[in-house]
């Protein structure tokens, strides 16, 4: 995981970025009563948030503040 962050003006910006690997179980054929087959699954993610606060132009401890 990769987690980066900068303020523009008024808002805090984070970057979050992840690279994940998993097995995931899937069934062979439609006879199948249980996962037979597991193949490893590699995907990326990607999340970006925004913070503005709404008391003043810093954050600060307990200050109010609308994150998306």
């Amino acid at each position: 995981m990769v987690q980066l962050s900068h303020k523009e003006g008024l808002i805090d910006f984070s970057h979050r970025f992840m690279l994940e690997q998993r097995f995931a179980g899937r069934y062979s054929s439609a006879n199948e009563i249980a996962e037979d087959e597991f193949p490893l699954l590699k995907r990326m993610r990607y999340m970006v948030r925004l913070q503005i606060s709404l008391k003043g132009e810093e954050m600060k401890e307990n200050t109010p503040y609308s994150a998306m």
